[in-house]
């Protein structure tokens, strides 16, 4: 498919996704209530912090490879999914340890041997979906992974209506067994979608050769990106109380939702990049990328934040998140600059480059951390919305300097839209309703 007809189709899935996500999640915080929901989210948060960490970059590789077209996506399934299968089996492993040295406390205080159980069952489907996603991604299998979004933005929050209902609200133990039930519904549904994929063959270990070092080279880069975005809410529900974090999850969540346009656009834009060896037409359209990206995402998000404070925190949520809009004015700056350094890592990521971008990722996540520990126990919520702000900044900020350093660009061609890019859009959009061949 187009490039431009796959961004577009790619993006009105996602809307639909998060449509149906709005009109079903946003009432769970309210039905839970701030301290249920914080716990809730604080494993959801653990799990998508521990298989990153635990798989060594090897999803970034598996990606590199099979984008860049030297392996189908056929001819290492059989070698992807022992990958994840050892993945799932080292996660396992984590949660158990931890569970032995008592570090699983910091996750939730009480958990019993039946909710680990069922965390570690999670964890390995969970493991399994992270693996086959990237190479998905490498295949540009888009749809599969929107409708893989889609149904888990559906099965989520009414699993967990299902269990809250069923078991007693006092019990955390429906939050562990709708998760489980969540996982496992949604991996037989990626087997499903592998069905006309299926190759099954040797383990390839020239392949496994090649992701490895690509992979160790990203990972330090993934984990720290991955500790930038959620280290806030991991220290937050150290430190605060469960209902604090509660509140402020759902603040992350609700500002977050802008970033649905630049993740769209990046899986595509990696591809293009991946495949192209010209070096002033890759600069050419990530420059237009970037520009346009972030003036549509500055109207949004400004138009979001007043419909959050107006409606959806007063009429759906309820006093006990009051707090929520205060927290989405002091994530909103950093969120809606970071979104320059999810865009210009693309270049470097897929040119390559992946060394750039780990330490890009370094920089500010170590910033953030910093500041994470220095704000957070004296302010909680409004320390994380500060620190995370200020993170975002200097993520951003790292970008740039190695963007001028490497390549030949000039600032003002990142941000100020030009005439080409409204004609651009126009045909862009006529090559998506009708069908026209348009190269961009």
């Amino acid at each position: 498919m187009n490039p431009i007809n796959q961004t577009i189709r790619n993006f009105l899935i996602k809307i639909l996704v998060l449509a149906i996500s709005l009109s079903v999640s946003l009432v769970i915080p309210g039905i839970l209530g701030p301290g249920l929901f914080g716990l809730y989210s604080l494993i959801v948060v653990w799990v998508g912090f521990l298989i990153p960490i635990t798989s060594f970059g090897i999803g970034a590789g598996i990606m590199y490879y099979i984008s860049n077209k030297s392996y189908s996506f056929q001819s290492v399934f059989s070698t992807n999914l022992f990958i994840a299968s050892l993945i799932g089996i080292f996660n396992i492993l984590i949660l158990c340890i931890l569970k032995f040295t008592g570090l699983i406390n910091y996750v939730d205080n009480s958990i019993q041997s039946n909710e680990l159980f069922m965390l570690c069952g999670s964890v390995f489907f969970q493991s399994i979906i992270f693996v086959v996603g990237r190479a998905w991604l490498g295949d540009s299998k888009f749809d599969h992974l929107n409708s893989i979004d889609l149904l888990n933005s559906l099965l989520s929050p009414l699993v967990l209506l299902c269990a809250l209902w069923y078991f007693d609200i006092r019990d955390t133990l429906f939050i562990y067994i709708s998760y489980l039930v969540t996982s496992v519904l949604v991996f037989f549904y990626t087997g499903f979608l592998l069905r006309s994929q299926l190759e099954w063959n040797r383990l390839n270990f020239i392949y496994l050769k090649q992701i490895f070092p690509y992979g160790l080279k990203s990972w330090i880069g993934d984990v720290a990106l991955k500790a930038n975005l959620r280290l806030d809410q991991l220290i937050l529900g150290s430190f605060y109380s469960l209902d604090a974090l509660g509140i402020y999850s759902v603040a992350v969540k609700l500002v977050e939702l802008i970033w649905l346009i630049p993740d769209t656009i990046g899986p595509v834009l990696f591809n293009r990049v991946a495949g192209n060896s010209n070096q002033n037409d890759n600069i050419r359209i990530v420059s237009r990328i970037h520009r346009l990206t972030l003036v549509t995402c500055f109207v949004i998000l400004f138009l979001w934040i007043f419909i959050c404070h107006q409606v959806i925190v007063p009429y759906i949520l309820g006093n006990q998140f009051i707090e929520v809009t205060s927290i989405i004015f002091l994530l909103a700056p950093g969120i809606l600059i970071v979104i320059s350094s999810k865009l210009i890592t693309k270049l470097f990521s897929a040119s390559g480059n992946v060394m750039w971008t780990s330490n890009i990722t370094i920089i500010g996540s170590a910033i953030s951390i910093i500041l994470y520990f220095l704000f957070i126990p004296t302010l909680g919520a409004t320390g994380a919305a500060i620190a995370s702000t200020l993170g975002y900044i200097s993520l951003a900020f790292a970008g740039w300097i190695v963007l001028m350093r490497n390549y030949k660009v000039h600032f003002h061609e990142f941000y100020m839209v030009k005439r080409a890019d409204i004609i651009w859009i126009k045909e862009l959009l006529n090559t998506f309703f009708i069908r026209k061949s348009f190269k961009p």
